[in-house]
C-alpha cells in the first residue's frame, strides 16, 4: 500500500472544548477521543454527517424528520446492528467493552429467575421492591441497561466479534495498519461547506494522519469481502459518497488529499478480510454529484422549513430518490 508520508499540520482540537450548539469553533479541526454519547448526539439542524444524508436516499426527508430511519431495511434495534456495534468496540475501541456491554451468563434464559439474579449481580441494576412478576422485573431490567447505554448480548456473540478481529490481524496489511503506532482511532472532523452553507461531521474508524490514509471497516456477509461481492455493496451502500465525502473533509482541513481504504470483514466463518480501494474516477465523478445533491436538497429543506415526502402521481420502492 504506498503511503505519501506528508508532514500533517497541527489542526486538533480537544475533546473537552468541544460545545455541540456551537460548532462553528469545530469548523477544519480534527477532535480525539471525542465520546460517543457527544458526536451522536443532537446537534443543531444544520450540522449533517454520511449517516443522515444517506437516509434521504434511502427514504425521505419527511421520514428522516420524523425520526423514522432505515438500516439495511431493519430497526435500529437489530441484531445485526449490536453485533456490528460489538465487533466496532472490541477492534477500536476495546477498553470501553466493559460499560457498553453486559454478557449473559451461559445457559440463562431471559425472563427468568436465575437470569434476574446474574442481572443483578453483574450489572449494578437493583430489583425494585413491589415487582413481583419475573416479567415485569425483566423489562425493569431491560430499561434499566438501556437507560445506561448497555447493550445485552450472548458469549456466542462475543466469540464471533473476537474470531472476526483476530481474522483481521491475520491480513498483512491490515495488521500492518492496525500496529502503527502513528495510527489514530476513530476520530471525528468538522467542516463547512460553502456551497451549501451546511457544516459536515464525520468519524474516521481509523487514520493514519502523518501519511494521510483513512481506513474505514464494513462488515459484510458471506464472500461479501471479496472483489465481485464488496463492489457490488459499493453502489448499493453508498460507500462511494462515503470515500468522496471522507476525502474532501480530510482535504479541506489538512490540505491534502488522503488515500482511502476499505477494510472489509465477513460477519460468517471463516471471517475472511480483504482491503479495496475505489480508484475509478468515473465512479468517484459520480458519488460526488449524488453528494452535490444530496447536500442541495438538505439545505433547500432546511431553508424552506419543509421536508420533503413522496413526489405526487409518482410511485417509488424507497421514496423519493435523491441519486437518480
Amino acid at each position: 500500500m504506498p503511503k505519501p508520508n506528508k508532514k500533517a499540520p497541527d489542526i486538533y482540537i480537544d475533546a473537552s472544548s468541544v460545545d455541540i450548539n456551537k460548532p462553528e469553533s469545530l469548523i477544519n479541526k480534527y477532535i480525539r477521543d471525542l465520546p460517543d454519547e457527544i458526536y451522536y448526539a443532537d446537534w443543531p439542524e444544520y450540522v449533517v454527517s454520511k449517516s443522515i444524508l444517506k437516509e434521504f436516499a434511502r427514504g425521505t426527508p419527511a421520514h428522516w424528520k420524523y425520526g423514522k430511519r432505515v438500516i439495511d431495511g431493519e430497526d435500529d434495534k437489530t441484531k445485526a446492528m449490536t453485533e456490528g456495534s460489538l465487533f466496532d468496540c472490541l477492534l477500536t475501541s476495546p477498553d470501553t467493552f466493559s460499560s457498553r456491554f453486559a454478557v449473559m451468563g451461559e445457559g440463562l434464559r431471559a425472563n427468568t429467575n436465575a437470569a434476574l439474579t446474574w442481572a443483578e449481580e453483574s450489572t449494578g441494576w437493583t430489583c425494585p421492591e413491589g415487582l413481583k412478576l419475573v416479567a415485569d422485573k425483566w423489562q425493569d431490567f431491560l430499561q434499566y441497561i438501556d437507560s445506561v447505554g448497555i447493550t445485552l448480548i450472548k458469549n456466542e456473540q462475543i466469540e464471533a466479534a473476537q474470531s472476526m478481529v483476530d481474522s483481521i490481524y491475520k491480513n498483512l496489511d491490515a495488521r500492518a495498519i492496525l500496529e502503527n503506532p502513528d495510527l489514530i482511532k476513530q476520530p471525528s472532523a468538522v467542516i463547512k461547506d460553502e456551497e451549501s452553507g451546511l457544516l459536515i461531521k464525520k468519524r474516521d474508524d481509523f487514520l493514519l494522519m502523518q501519511d494521510h490514509i483513512i481506513i474505514d471497516v464494513k462488515t459484510r456477509p458471506l464472500y461479501g469481502a471479496g472483489y465481485w461481492g464488496f463492489r457490488d455493496a459499493i453502489k448499493s451502500f453508498h460507500y462511494d459518497v462515503q470515500d468522496v465525502l471522507y476525502s474532501e473533509i480530510h482535504a479541506q482541513i489538512t490540505g491534502i488529499q488522503p488515500e482511502f481504504w476499505f477494510l472489509v470483514i465477513e460477519r460468517e466463518p471463516p471471517y475472511l478480510c480483504a482491503m479495496h480501494q475505489i480508484s475509478d474516477h468515473a465512479d468517484r465523478a459520480e458519488a460526488r454529484a449524488i453528494l452535490r445533491r444530496w447536500l442541495g436538497i438538505y439545505a433547500e429543506c432546511l431553508h424552506r422549513k419543509e421536508w420533503l415526502g413522496y413526489q405526487s402521481g409518482v410511485i417509488q420502492q424507497r421514496g423519493i430518490r435523491l441519486d437518480a
